[in-house]
Parts: structure tokens; C-alpha cells; sequence
């Protein structure tokens, strides 16, 4: 059985706040025949500290900038916030870009939390960023802010690099995206439990190295999946008694909380390679 894929991001009127659930999640951009899809289900809710890493991204686009994706993110050093690449919007005449940048809050208006507006000169994407059959390869993208101030709500995470594997590994991956197929967006940060599995589960067609699959890890509380809104978030692992990011929200099925997801694998030396370089200029 195939699975129809949706890119994990979700798509709001600029004017509507993402506090107070009264976002039209039902406007989505539909980019290669992909529903854009990117949220937690059947997750936790996230308490004060316990995802210092997290950011959420609202990318503005479009005419005037009234178009608005949203999506998350992770703080991977000293000014360097790391999402999807499907996250980025490419400056083009008449569309004004640009990316605002929340740490530090467990509320989607970003309440406590420290924010930045990006304009795309300090937005970055991978170069090899590109579909096959529809399906995103190289998906991640780095965005330049300035130095937040680190805090016990506000730290980097550390890449967990070559030498992991995935399939098996149980995995914890964190949004502000749907907690249901019609939304809306959360208003605080979830989290939910997942486990790797072996590439055919996802059933996107033939499996790429630039992706892992993983679902709804059954044996853990808090075991969930991802939907519209949690792209570019991290996926995240315990090494050496370290947390540490292992992947990015990619895409999913249509149905999120029925199927497993892909995200982009930051073991693979070309998207990891990549990233340091990136950050490192």
C-alpha cells in the first residue's frame, strides 16, 4: 500500500495570532502534488527546561509578506537556528522574506520566550536541497540570528554525527504543530516518543540515506507521531548520557497519526558535513 506524502508544515494568514486556536489551518500550500503536513500527536506537553534547544519559526512570504508558514526548529550553536530545507522561502521580486525566530517559550506567542526577525541574506540552504518522486532529499536549512542569551530555557544542542543507528533507536521529537489531521496548531510545546524503524515502513517509495523513517514508539509513554506544523523540528537522542539531535521533521503521510514519518538524518556525512561548514563561516 502506498502512502500519500505531506510535507510537515503548516500554513497560517499572517494576520491571525497563533495564540488563542483561531488559526485557519485549513489554507495549506500544496507544493509537488505533498500536502503540507508537520504536527504532535498523542503526545506530552512539555515542561519548563525540558527542550531548551526547541525554536519555532514563522516565515513570512509572498506579496507584502501576507502569506505565513510555520514551522520549528533547534538552536545548534551560538547563533545558528536549524530546520527543514522545505522551511525556507526563496526571495524572488515582489515577495517579501523573512523568518521570525522564538526560543525560550513553551507558548506558540512566544510568551517568556526571546525572539529575531532573519531577513533571507542570513537564511542558508543546503545546496543539494532537492525532490525525488516527490519526496524531499537534503532537507535542512540553517538560519543566522543574533547570540541569544542561554538560560535553562535556552540552550544548544550538540549534533549526534556519524556512527548511529537508527533503526531501533528510540527517539523523543518535539513541535507546536497539529495534535490532530484538521488542526489546529498547538498552542504549547508537545513531545512525543518515537522509535526507528526500517525504511520500507514508511512506504515512500524507494528509501534514500538523506532520510529515516520512524513511528510511534508503542513501548514508551508519551509515544506519538508528528503532523502540519512541526517541520524542521528536532528529533532528538540520548548518547553517552547526552542529548543530542539526530534528525529534522521532514515528511509524513497525510494521515499523521495512522503512519510513520521521515526525517532528515543528520548522521548522513553529506547533510551533516554541510551543516558544520555552514555554521562554522
Amino acid at each position: 500500500m502506498k502512502i500519500a506524502v505531506g510535507i510537515l508544515l503548516a500554513l497560517i494568514v499572517s494576520d491571525i495570532k497563533l495564540s488563542g486556536g483561531g488559526q485557519n489551518q485549513d489554507d495549506v500550500v500544496d507544493q509537488n502534488s505533498l500536502i503540507p503536513e508537520g504536527r504532535i500527536i498523542n503526545g506530552g506537553t512539555a515542561q519548563e527546561g525540558q527542550f531548551p534547544y526547541q525554536a519555532l519559526l514563522t516565515i513570512r512570504y509572498g506579496l507584502l509578506g501576507l502569506l505565513t508558514n510555520v514551522c520549528g526548529g533547534s538552536i545548534i550553536g551560538d547563533g545558528w537556528i536549524l530546520t527543514a530545507g522545505h522551511c525556507y522561502q526563496q526571495p524572488s521580486l515582489g515577495s517579501q522574506v523573512s523568518y521570525e525566530v522564538t526560543v525560550g517559550s513553551l507558548s506558540a506567542s512566544g510568551t517568556g520566550g526571546e525572539k529575531d526577525t532573519v531577513l533571507p541574506p542570513n537564511a542558508f540552504l543546503h545546496p543539494n536541497y532537492k525532490f525525488e518522486n516527490n519526496i524531499p532529499i537534503n532537507d535542512v536549512a540553517v538560519v543566522k540570528t543574533r547570540v541569544f542569551q542561554y538560560s535553562s530555557n535556552i540552550q544548544p544542542i550538540p549534533l549526534v554525527g556519524s556512527g548511529l543507528t537508527l533503526e531501533g533507536s528510540q527517539f523523543t521529537v518535539s513541535g507546536f504543530g497539529y495534535t490532530s489531521n484538521s488542526g489546529p496548531v498547538s498552542n504549547v510545546l508537545k513531545y512525543a516518543r518515537i522509535i526507528g524503524l526500517e525504511p520500507e515502513s514508511c512506504e515512500f517509495g524507494t528509501p534514500n540515506e538523506a532520510w529515516f523513517c520512524a513511528g510511534a514508539d508503542a513501548s514508551a509513554s508519551n509515544g506519538g507521531t508528528v503532523c502540519s506544523g512541526d517541520s524542521g523540528g528536532p528529533v532528538t537522542i540520548i548518547k553517552n548520557n547526552v542529548v543530542m539531535q539526530a534528525g529534522v521533521v521532514s515528511f509524513g503521510s497525510t494521515d499523521c497519526a495512522a503512519n510513520p514519518a521521515a526525517y532528515a538524518d543528520l548522521t548522513n556525512e553529506i547533510i551533516l558535513t554541510w551543516i558544520l561548514n555552514a555554521v562554522a563561516v
